[in-house]
């Protein structure tokens, strides 16, 4: 139910040049023990004038449970949310607020009329509550709760099957990588490792003196490293001087140990000295580094590349 009230002004102080109303709005005049009830206390008021509403502190049979304050152009509304504690008549009590000018001094209070509350008991609100023989109302069974526990440890048991099976799949994918790179290493010999290299080498873009330095270094790497675990002599850690003068020790024709260390050289002049070749050249070095390894490889392994 909504009860309004319109209340005529009281002022203290000075008279107003402009009105000042002030109007105030209830949902109920009957209420329980316990249930709250709104309270709303609204101003209308000229541009000059500001609203100083008071704290408010009520009687330990009515509780001030919230509180909001709406200050708007020309308006303040103040909406107040009460519970009384007591059956019986409770009063709401006069609330005084204050307006004050541009300076935030007090002119004149305006107050409230007291209203008047029927608080009564649960009891009395609903006549189907039957009291027991002791006079004590029946008490309500306990609410059933939903519980998400179970769902909670079927979800942790699907999510641990799916780490599980994702930690087996990482071990086996690793297992089989480093079986596949020991059987690769195991029956690949160096000549055939060498040979793929320098297939791999891109011959279409060695056009400037970076690109030249790179077909270089790779060229004199892969020799270095076929040389290394053909013949077990430390090639990679060698100079190419210091090659050169085991290069008498090596099991093939001394002419394939010149074209290897000529092209050894070579390297170390584009890479070191910043030499340049041309692209015929680095094609015809390529093609040396070939036919190195094939023919190196028929004497040390006793076959056909």
């Amino acid at each position: 139910m909504i009860f309004l009230l319109l209340f005529l002004t009281r002022c203290i102080g000075v008279e107003p040049d402009e009105p000042v109303t002030l109007s105030v709005k209830i949902d109920t005049l009957q209420t329980t023990i316990g249930e709250p009830v709104f309270y709303n206390i609204s101003i209308n008021h000229p541009d000059t004038n500001l609203i100083d509403f008071p704290s408010l502190i009520f009687k330990e049979d009515l509780q001030l449970r919230g509180s909001s304050f709406n200050a708007k152009k020309n308006n303040y509304e103040a909406i107040l949310e009460l519970v009384f504690w007591d059956t019986g008549s409770i009063a709401i009590p006069e609330i005084s607020i204050n307006i004050m000018n541009s300076d935030s001094i007090v002119t004149y209070s305006i107050v409230t009329d007291s209203i008047l509350m029927d608080v009564i008991s649960v009891k009395e609100k609903n006549i189907n509550l039957n009291a027991g023989s002791d006079g004590i109302l029946p008490i309500k069974g306990p609410v059933e709760i939903q519980s998400y526990e179970n769902l909670f440890l079927i979800l942790k048991i699907i999510l641990l099957i799916i780490i599980g099976y994702w930690i087996i799949s990482l071990w086996r994918k690793r297992i089989k990588n480093e079986s596949s790179t020991q059987k690769s290493s195991i029956y690949r010999k160096p000549f055939e490792i060498a040979l793929e290299k320098l297939e791999k080498i891109n011959l279409s873009n060695i056009s400037n003196n970076e690109l030249k330095k790179e077909f270089f270094v790779s060229i004199s790497f892969i020799l270095r490293e076929y040389v290394e675990n053909t013949f077990f002599i430390r090639a990679l850690e060698m100079t190419t001087e210091e090659i050169a003068e085991f290069s008498e020790r090596f099991p093939f024709e001394n002419n394939l140990s010149i074209k290897l260390i000529s092209i050894l050289r070579t390297a170390d002049l584009v890479k070191y000295a910043k030499d340049d070749r041309g692209i015929d050249q680095c094609l015809k070095d390529h093609e040396s580094s070939v036919d190195f390894v094939k023919k190196s490889s028929r004497k040390v392994f006793a076959i056909d590349v």
